[in-house]
């Protein structure tokens, strides 16, 4: 696994999928907001925040060492959308684990970090080149690709960045590209429950966007947070063994 991998995380724009119901530019917003204060605060210029899952594609084999599961309260895999699909690319182990783990419900902004087992699948490198969305500094030399490859689908996440960051103070310094991305295998998986919006499901907040986006930001503060948490650990046991 290249360096740079190790330091990357695959996050999709959480509650934005119809069982939530979260308004989709403001979920964008959101995420590149919180993506850029954590960026900036890291002073490790190798990291990369990618964003996965807008409406199928890229797919699965896009994802970086770390890896954001848009979660339901029960963590199970049947929860359906990209849940399932991140379920079923990893094996029955994770719905076991994260059992055994976390026997109670997910909490709408809280994380479940959980390794996967040796022999999942997604622990497999991939030697594939895809294209994903990031946010990264301007001084980087990155710039928008025009090419054919590039999925149209994340048009809200470019568009959301072209509509705030003049106007959001956090996004400034930094652009929101695609860019060419060697697919690596996922070491572990971060559950995120993000708010709910949809009455027919539990804890809903319907139409409340001022708790909602608060909420938001507090679940992708918590990612961040575990992100940190687990590279430091990472880093603490590398350097143990030499």
């Amino acid at each position: 696994m290249p360096q740079d991998a190790a330091l990357s995380i695959a996050i999709p724009c959480l509650s934005v999928d119809p069982a939530f119901q979260y308004d989709p530019p403001r979920g964008a917003a959101c995420a590149l907001a919180e993506a850029a204060r954590y960026l900036r605060r890291t002073s490790d210029g190798r990291v990369r925040v990618c964003f996965y899952g807008a409406k199928g594609e890229p797919g699965l084999e896009a994802l970086q060492r770390f890896l954001v599961n848009p979660t339901h309260y029960r963590l199970r895999a049947n929860g359906g959308g990209w849940s399932s699909r991140v379920h079923a690319a990893a094996g029955p182990s994770l719905e076991a684990e994260t059992r055994a783990m976390y026997p109670r419900p997910a909490r709408p902004g809280h994380v479940y970090p959980v390794m996967l087992k040796t022999d999942s699948p997604l622990r497999a490198d991939q030697a594939c080149l895809c294209w994903l969305p990031a946010l990264v500094p301007e001084w980087n030399g990155y710039r928008i690709f025009s090419s054919p490859s590039v999925p149209t689908s994340f048009i809200c996440l470019t568009d959301t960045y072209s509509h705030t960051h003049t106007h959001n103070t956090e996004l400034i310094g930094f652009h929101c590209v695609f860019i060419p991305t060697v697919a690596q295998g996922v070491e572990w998986v971060l559950h995120a429950l993000g708010p709910n919006m949809n009455p027919r499901l539990a804890d809903a907040m319907p139409g409340d966007y001022v708790m909602g986006e608060s909420l938001l930001r507090e679940t992708y503060q918590s990612i961040f947070e575990c992100l940190a948490e687990l590279q430091a650990a990472a880093a603490a046991a590398a350097a143990a063994k030499k």
